[in-house]
């Protein structure tokens, strides 16, 4: 089991230094302290959960500040909720804010007085504090399971000192549950209370986690789950590939529809174990053949991307672009006028698509704007594109890789238009 945990740490004693050992962890037990990772806020105020009620937070900064972040703060705690709230000024703050809260001296487990060793047990700085592992110490498959539904918080607030955590125990087998909400709003705390009472149940089946959606790594987060702010609260889970030196994306994505509560969150992720529960892709409304503009790009979204692409017979050259991006923007008058130019080639299709909008099931996006070449024959292995962004080099690409066609149109054939403009204008757009 050593071997499977990074965050873990594993000690053996016997004789004497068991005892001493047993001293320590008693003492530990009795401690009812967390630090409260409160993080950075834009707004002056932010409001966290506490993981039990009755705890008070000291005022001041638990972790080290800079000397030239003097920023003082205020900690309230009504119920299980800890607001937050700068006193300085009006303003937020660009540090990572932890502060120490405690309640009342806490209670053994009951099963500590009739110990009887040898015995394993797991001590935690959440939650329980103590855990004792009451199946086969010879069984590693069961061990590692205690451990793993115990290395995070039944709930863990969605942090930048969290967030790598969570996601390489995501990846080694656990799925990410989150809910996305803003801790601010009072309609959202239902859905928080909601995920937190069914997190006590799904303690070793998902990773449960938090999160606000206007810091960045928050930003990142809502990304790799599609969800968008105007969507809150929104309940998600997703299964994590990692893609090297610490970058992780979503693998698969599964979406809570309807209203949130305990019930319904338990019931979505007994589906997942059940392989009952289908995954969701991003994706705006498909445009049928019907609806293309003759001599456009021919617009692919997430869920037409298996046929208009991988499955279409045709050779295709795809544009995966961003609204916000000026060299997608640069790039569109030259791909109109390679569209148009080869509108005549039948086993030719310009397409684009709005990688912002849409994802495709293990493709993940790095630059805008991306050019990658499906071939007919062999649309398992695309190419991408790395020449210079023209319609001659782009024409020079398809003829070498893919099937042979003629960019002279044929005897008659007068062009396509989109039917939106005069002929004088189709020509100036290109």
């Amino acid at each position: 089991s050593a071997r499977h945990f990074d965050n873990v740490l594993f000690a053996e004693s016997e004789g004497e230094l068991s005892e001493r050992l047993l001293t320590h962890f008693e003492k530990f037990a009795r401690l009812d302290c967390d630090i409260v990772d409160v993080g950075t806020s834009q707004d002056p105020k932010k409001d966290l959960s506490l993981p039990r009620t009755g705890m008070s937070c000291a005022n001041t900064p638990h972790n080290p500040q800079k000397a030239d972040w003097p920023d003082t703060f205020s900690a309230v705690v009504a119920q299980n909720t800890l607001t937050v709230e700068r006193v300085d000024a009006a303003a937020g703050w660009g540090q990572d804010l932890e502060l120490r809260c405690c309640g009342d001296k806490a209670e053994l487990p009951e099963w500590y007085q009739g110990l009887k060793l040898p015995a394993l047990m797991m001590m935690m700085p959440h939650d329980e504090k103590l855990a004792l592992y009451t199946g086969d110490l010879h069984d590693a498959a069961k061990i590692d399971e205690f451990i793993r539904a115990r290395q995070l918080p039944t709930v863990t607030e969605f942090t930048p000192q969290h967030s790598d955590t969570i996601f390489h125990a995501s990846h080694k087998n656990l799925p990410i549950l989150a809910l996305i909400r803003n801790p601010n709003d009072a309609s959202h705390r239902a859905a928080e209370e909601a995920l937190r009472d069914a997190a006590t149940e799904l303690r070793g089946k998902c990773i449960v986690t938090v999160s606000g959606a206007t810091e960045n790594h928050q930003k990142r987060l809502t990304e790799m789950l599609g969800v968008e702010e105007e969507h809150l609260p929104a309940v998600r889970m997703m299964t994590i590939n990692p893609d090297g030196h610490q970058q992780y994306n979503a693998a698969h994505k599964y979406k809570l529809t309807g209203q949130i509560t305990s019930q319904t969150i338990q019931r979505m992720v007994t589906a997942y174990h059940t392989n009952t529960l289908k995954p969701y892709l991003r994706s705006e409304p498909v445009v049928s053949a019907a609806e293309q503009f003759p001599g456009s790009p021919w617009v692919v979204v997430g869920e037409s991307f298996q046929s208009d692409v991988k499955e279409s017979t045709v050779d295709v050259l795809i544009d995966f672009f961003a609204p916000w991006c000026g060299h997608c923007r640069k790039l569109e008058p030259a791909w109109k006028t390679l569209a148009r130019k080869l509108a005549h080639v039948k086993t030719m299709r310009i397409a684009k698509l709005d990688a912002t909008r849409n994802e495709i099931p293990g493709l993940h996006i790095r630059g805008f704007p991306t050019i990658m070449f499906y071939p007919a024959q062999d649309k398992e292995h695309p190419i991408d594109y790395q020449g210079d962004r023209s319609v001659d080099s782009f024409v020079a690409f398809l003829k070498k890789h893919g099937q042979p066609f003629d960019e002279t149109p044929p005897p008659g054939f007068k062009g396509v238009s989109s039917g939106l403009l005069t002929d004088d204008e189709e020509h100036d757009e290109m």
